[in-house]
């Protein structure tokens, strides 16, 4: 006896409403398993991601063609609760595009007129002809102020060795004439 269009559509209303179910209770099965350190240290050496590549292939080839394991389990993080899975149909696209970020908005393009734009090209030159110009003097400035600082150090080592000269001047003096004193 062939079944009824009512029948049939009553049928897979049952198989998907079953399905749903199945979804949420192999990925809340896999994120139990994961979360078991014990068991993920066994089998897999302690390596979180080996462990949900394998229960990927084994248990869910049918499924990971368009998402990955991590992207249902980040669904389960979100929505633990069977409810909230059930209150969206159990459709997975519509709960992975609940735990996607919101798009950023477009910024609404801004027409100018030619004139506008060579305008604006040409004070970008005449920046960028200043700016070059400033580092050439700032260099410039940098190179004057290394050699002053190095004429500074040399005439200062010039003073010292002047001055010793001078003391040692006067001590000569001091014995040839005395503390008498030179006019």
């Amino acid at each position: 006896m062939a079944k009824t269009t009512g029948q049939m559509l009553a049928r897979l209303k049952t198989l998907i409403s079953e399905s749903g179910r199945n979804y949420y209770e192999r990925i809340s099965l896999a994120a139990a398993l994961l979360d078991d350190k014990v068991w993920v240290a066994a089998e897999f050496s302690g390596d979180a991601y080996k462990a949900a590549e394998t229960l990927e292939v084994q248990y869910f080839h049918d499924l990971c063609s368009m998402w990955s394991l991590w992207d249902f389990l980040g669904v389960y993080r979100k929505f633990p609760d069977e409810q909230d899975w059930r209150r969206h149909e159990y459709h997975l696209g519509k709960l992975l595009d609940l735990c996607r970020p919101a798009p950023e908005p477009r910024r609404p393009r801004t027409v100018i007129k030619k004139a506008d734009h060579e305008a604006i090209v040409q004070r970008a030159k005449e920046l960028e002809y200043q700016v070059g110009k400033e580092i050439r003097e700032k260099t410039q400035f940098k190179t004057e102020a290394d050699r002053l600082r190095d004429e500074v150090v040399a005439l200062r080592e010039e003073n010292t060795r002047l001055k010793g000269r001078i003391e040692e001047l006067e001590r000569l003096l001091d014995r040839k004439y005395g503390k008498v004193g030179v006019t």
